[in-house]
């Protein structure tokens, strides 16, 4: 009977913010670079949610490219949530020059904040600023719009 109830509540969350994908763009302080990605998100409860995200950065002569996988703690109403985050990065650098490549990855740790706020029934705008630890250490902001399904 209590694994009922606690399933019940992990899955409990209103239809319209079960699964949302976004757009967002963004810089990165470290490598100094504009970034476009996408990212999806899964909610959970009313509270919780997963977040995965992919984005390149724009660096003439080096393809960037990072993969994220976060949770999100969400406060606040229907209309307007803050919510704090960590997760894992995983950053790719590749370079190429003279017919020589070279490659690199790197895994990290994801710790932010962000705030997401309703445009309408479906869309919305969200913010955030994280910092990733490890080797590609940075600070990212960025700004997008996410749509629910």
């Amino acid at each position: 009977m209590t694994l009922v109830f606690v399933v019940s509540i992990c899955f409990t969350s209103s239809a319209q913010d079960k699964l949302k994908l976004g757009v967002f763009g963004g810089f990165a302080t470290q490598i100094k670079a504009p970034a476009a990605g996408v990212k999806v998100y899964y909610g959970f409860s009313e509270n919780l949610r997963s977040a995965a995200s992919a984005a390149y950065f724009f660096k003439s002569g080096v393809t960037y490219l990072e993969v994220n996988a976060d949770g999100h703690y969400l406060l606040g109403g229907d209309s307007f949530k803050f919510y704090p985050f960590a997760g894992v990065n995983y950053f790719i650098t590749s370079i190429s020059a003279g017919g020589v490549s070279a490659f690199s990855s790197e895994i990290g740790a994801n710790l932010g904040a962000g705030f997401e706020t309703s445009l309408s029934e479906k869309l919305s705008f969200f913010a955030e600023a994280k910092y990733t630890l490890g080797n590609a250490d940075k600070i990212m902001a960025v700004g997008g719009i996410s749509f629910s399904l």
